[in-house]
């Protein structure tokens, strides 16, 4: 994460403009430090549902050739 006033900045304006209370807790989660390990947290999130998913459609597409090519369905 970029860490300078320019994009600290444009991300709090930007939020304020949205909704002040979001920004307000922006600010107090990022004076606590506590917004890196939030992202750090959703990203991991993102990638576990990303490995769940991957793992599944493998798994979909190896039954479906099965289906169509080995045991001569279809």
């Amino acid at each position: 994460m970029v860490k300078t006033k320019t994009t600290d900045f444009i991300i709090r304006y930007f939020v304020r403009l949205f909704n002040p209370i979001i920004a307000e807790r922006w600010k107090d989660l990022r004076i606590e430090g506590k917004i890196e390990r939030l992202l750090r947290d959703c990203f991991n999130v993102l990638y576990i549902n990303e490995i769940n998913f991957s793992s599944f459609s493998v798994m979909t597409l190896s039954l479906a050739y099965y289906f169509t090519e080995k045991a001569g369905f279809l």
